[in-house]
């Protein structure tokens, strides 16, 4: 999943209405909530495990696929894309 599919999936569960509330119940700034929509190109692992822990998943599922997402290297993304057969 992108980033945003991620961060909208958390303010689902907790039912909130703005990005806002969600960057504060995760403990970041709201701007990085707007960059990680229009990147969409991973989060770091503290917004990943956050996420992972409002949504009430195994972590490495949300840090596996961020990770994924992130690697610019074939041998990296094939790393990450077998971890996510097993973890996804």
């Amino acid at each position: 999943m992108k980033p945003a599919e991620w961060l909208d999936k958390a303010k689902e569960k907790e039912h909130l209405t703005s990005d806002y509330k969600l960057a504060k119940l995760i403990g970041i700034e709201s701007n990085n909530i707007t960059n990680l929509r229009k990147r969409n190109n991973g989060m770091d692992n503290y917004t990943a495990i956050r996420i992972a822990e409002i949504l009430e998943i195994d972590k490495l599922k949300v840090i596996i696929d961020m990770e994924f997402q992130k690697a610019k290297n074939k041998n990296k993304k094939e790393f990450w894309r077998k971890k996510i057969e097993v973890y996804l």
